[in-house]
């Protein structure tokens, strides 16, 4: 598959990373409430009603079982103040590991709308390698999660890069 990297001008053939640019909750955002928020490629914070919701963007690698491939996603969490606190104390410590609870808050391409959305996960962090990983927990009846543990197949992963690279 060919595809015109968006971030960097040029043509790849790999599977392109499906990476959200920003949280669901900052997109519903009017322009007026976007003065009360903060986005970057990696954290979100928007300030409501007197408290502030906080975002870390995060890698999820999901399995495609006919292919000697993953597919992998940047979305998006929510995460407490304790965690994101915690998270910018030990960013330059590239010894820290922890994980974090959080929920998803990304819609993931070709799911019936909120299937992927608002669901538990740990936010593995490792500093050493980077971008935390984003795990679901295996509880609940969502389709994300079934496919999330027993993986899609190349036909549906091709789909699903369509759909963010041809909206």
């Amino acid at each position: 598959m060919k595809y015109i990297c968006a971030d960097c001008g040029q043509e790849h053939e790999d599977w392109p990373a499906l990476v959200f640019k920003a949280p669901d909750t900052y997109l519903g955002l009017t322009e007026e409430e976007r003065e009360h928020a903060d986005l970057t490629s990696e954290v979100c914070s928007i300030d409501k009603d007197g408290e502030t919701l906080w975002y870390l963007r995060g890698v999820l690698t999901q399995y495609v079982y006919d292919a000697c491939q993953y597919l992998d996603y940047g979305v998006w969490v929510s995460l407490s103040q304790e965690s994101m606190k915690d998270y910018y104390e030990h960013y330059e410590d590239k010894e820290y590991k922890t994980t974090y609870f959080g929920w998803l808050v990304t819609n993931l391409p070709n799911y019936p709308p909120n299937t992927s959305f608002a669901l538990p996960t740990n936010v593995e962090v490792d500093n050493s390698k980077g971008i935390p990983t984003i795990l679901p927990h295996q509880k609940g009846d969502s389709i994300f999660i079934k496919e999330f543990y027993e993986g899609i197949s190349t036909e549906e992963a091709l789909r699903r890069i369509a759909a963010l690279i041809n909206p």
